[in-house]
């Protein structure tokens, strides 16, 4: 659920290594995942069917929890500024 405020729209996950999943966004744009890694309420790593991967760590702080995202890709890099520009919107709401 949490996938879904702070990522997109709509989250199908099987959130085992190995797990498939699939991301929807308002606009129509889907992206499929395969999960590499999982350590329950701390860290997730996801790759993309675009061979991107992105890591998502979370961290207790004193005021709830601070989210750390690191996402690369070998040939995507045009699309990371507008991703952190959503996330840096996302996370300021």
């Amino acid at each position: 659920r949490r996938l879904e405020e702070w990522f997109a729209s709509d989250v199908e996950l099987d959130a085992r290594p190995g797990g498939e999943g699939v991301f929807r966004w308002g606009d129509g744009d889907e992206r499929r995942v395969v999960v590499r890694e999982v350590e329950e309420d701390r860290r997730l790593v996801l790759d993309w069917d675009d061979g991107g991967t992105v890591a998502i760590e979370l961290e207790p702080v004193v005021d709830g929890t601070r989210v750390h995202v690191v996402e690369s890709s070998p040939d995507f890099a045009p699309a990371f500024e507008l991703r952190a520009m959503a996330w840096t919107a996302l996370t300021a709401a």
